[in-house]
């Protein structure tokens, strides 16, 4: 049994936990609302080695998004210069013919009317703009034929606003996207997002009314705080999509997998971005506000110190007292069950009778498994019974 106090041992900020937050958070506003204002004054952050790091982690990434979306502007107004000159060059051509009928005469090329007659300042100003025109289109024509330039451009243009922009908000969907899917996804991340909402407000109680205890055995507010079930269906979609791709792909490449490319493309996928937004929650969350109730740190503690526990993707392994970004845990999760999804794919593709009988007894093992524990521990049957626990809400995060 932990004989230490909340905390005690671990000598980190209420702050730096997401557990900590829900349990001393309402505390805090309350003692600053009776508090003069004037003892709150935030002592100014100082700027660590850390956060400079970071910043400039996220101007590259900043300076590559400026280049890529550039480059795909400057290509966009390079295929409508060329539009304009293939034009211009038409019309001249055709109005060259029509002069040479009218007058009986052959002409080898076409003059522009303002060549006609005496020479005057439009002239000037035409051929310049003809010997700019030109030098561009000789310029781009190089820079596009270069292979160098292509590769380089096919890897700025992942950074392009345009280019992602579209993406996102396209209604298309490839062969190899299910549309019945999208619907799903979208419903259970309303569940989540609501549950979410209602979880935080539930935990900060420390008394719960008689009312308040009957309008959570309502109905649809017992479906509103379960959405933590939501989780597996974002789970089962995961799995669901995985299988669906991994088959159609051993079908086409006659089992040939290449084992690399199928984990660190996935890996690529995530970490980027994933790592990003953990370092800055890290290193610069702490300096974007300020208050009675925000981070008094610079550096999130938990952060420092179990940081490589996010980057290997094990931090669910960890106890919520040292778990940097709580939240992260689906994430590690996620990567975790792709990981040894092989092991269940292959056997069903080459032996189904023994994968459906892994998979069963797998599913058996974790059901079981989740019994043993939450009858140990004392632990709840949903979010909804959360608000029980309200009076010593301690000793069951502890738990």
């Amino acid at each position: 049994m932990d004989d230490c106090p909340r905390y005690s041992c671990y000598n980190f900020a209420w702050q730096a936990t997401l557990e900590g937050i829900l349990s001393n958070l309402k505390g805090a506003l309350q003692n600053a609302s009776n508090t003069n204002a004037l003892g709150h004054q935030p002592t100014p952050k100082k700027i660590t080695t850390e956060a400079i790091f970071m910043l400039n982690v996220i101007l590259i990434f900043v300076i590559l998004t400026v280049i890529g979306s550039s480059v795909n502007t400057i290509e966009l107004l390079c295929k409508e210069f060329r539009k304009e000159i293939a034009s211009q060059l038409l019309n001249g051509k055709v109005k060259a013919t029509n002069e040479a009928e009218y007058t009986g005469t052959k002409k080898k090329s076409f003059e522009p009317p303002i060549y006609a007659g005496t020479k005057s300042k439009d002239t000037n100003i035409y051929n310049v703009k003809q010997v700019v025109r030109d030098g561009l289109q000789f310029a781009f024509k190089l820079i596009l034929k270069n292979d160098v330039w292509k590769i380089c451009k096919k890897y700025l243009e992942c950074f392009s606003i345009q280019n992602n922009g579209s993406k996102m908000l396209s209604t298309v969907s490839g062969e190899e996207h299910l549309n019945a899917l999208h619907g799903i996804k979208t419903l259970a991340l309303i569940w989540v997002a609501v549950n979410h909402i209602c979880m935080f407000h539930a935990t900060i109680l420390r008394t719960v009314s008689e009312q308040f205890q009957n309008i959570l055995e309502m109905p649809i507010t017992q479906l509103i705080l379960n959405g933590i079930f939501a989780n597996d269906v974002f789970f089962v979609l995961s799995g669901f999509m995985n299988a669906y791709m991994f088959f159609d792909y051993y079908k086409k490449r006659k089992g040939k997998i290449p084992w690399f490319l199928f984990y660190i493309s996935r890996f690529l996928r995530f970490t980027p971005l994933y790592l990003i937004v953990l370092g800055f929650y890290a290193t610069l969350f702490s300096h974007t506000d300020s208050g009675p109730a925000w981070p008094t740190y610079n550096t999130n503690p938990i952060c420092r110190e179990n940081w490589i526990w996010n980057v290997l993707y094990l931090n669910n392994f960890s106890m919520h007292k040292k778990q940097c970004m709580l939240t992260t845990w689906y994430i590690a999760c996620d990567l975790q069950l792709y990981i040894v999804s092989p092991l269940f794919l292959l056997l069903l593709m080459r032996r189904p009778k023994i994968g459906f009988a892994l998979i069963v007894t797998c599913i058996c093992g974790s059901c079981f498994t989740s019994f043993i524990l939450t009858k140990h521990f004392k632990l709840i049957d949903g979010i909804s019974k959360l608000a029980s626990h309200s009076h010593n809400m301690e000793a069951f995060y502890g738990r």
